[in-house]
């Protein structure tokens, strides 16, 4: 079930997670709760619970922050 969760966090953020600065949005915030809330929703969608996904990646909210971060800093050609 790992994998499938593994696979899935990586798709979703894929798609989902982009730099602030895309959207315009103030001081690099995307909304990581929000986000996270998604990512919980349509991984239901799928079939897949929240423990699944906390026990790939740990804190949802957190490891969505650190994506965004790393976006942010791709986005401004320092990462």
């Amino acid at each position: 079930m790992r994998a499938k969760a593994s696979e899935f966090i990586d798709f979703w953020t894929g798609i989902s997670v982009h730099s602030a600065e895309q959207y315009e949005v103030p001081n690099g915030e995307q909304g990581v709760v929000e986000l996270a809330r998604r990512c919980d929703a349509m991984a239901e969608t799928v079939g897949m619970s929240q423990e699944e996904l906390a026990a790939e990646v740990g804190d949802l909210v957190a490891y969505i922050a650190v994506k965004v971060a790393a976006a942010n800093q791709r986005a401004r050609g320092t990462g």
